[in-house]
């Protein structure tokens, strides 16, 4: 219920930052169970569009699940944070449908401009 700006002094909120946002937040989950919570969410959602013989699947989500979805499944890979966007921006990425189950990921992608 805090701002950044308004958490500065906060000790806890300051070891958060420490650790690169890696520790898990106040009352929160740890980046990895965020990011894994995001992966199983994602491969459940592409599983389902290809049985239904779907060819394309948008997905308007927050920054963080996509830098997290992103982080799981992109080739080739980057960490984390370097899948920054800005706000009304994103990735559209390729997959292929026949080796999803097996070996997902997401292929040529690029980073979606105005």
């Amino acid at each position: 219920g805090r701002e950044a700006d308004q958490l500065e002094q906060d000790p806890m909120y300051r070891a958060w930052l420490a650790s690169n946002c890696q520790l898990p937040c106040p009352n929160g989950e740890s980046l990895e169970s965020f990011r894994q919570r995001i992966a199983q969410a994602l491969y459940q959602l592409v599983a389902q569009v290809i049985s239904q013989g779907d060819k394309e699947l948008v997905i308007v989500a927050h920054g963080g699940t996509i830098m997290a979805s992103m982080t799981t499944y992109a080739q080739p890979g980057q960490e984390y944070f370097q899948w920054h966007v800005d706000n009304c921006r994103g990735y559209r990425a390729q997959i292929d449908a026949a080796t999803w189950e097996k070996a997902p990921a997401l292929t040529q992608w690029q980073l979606l401009q105005e």
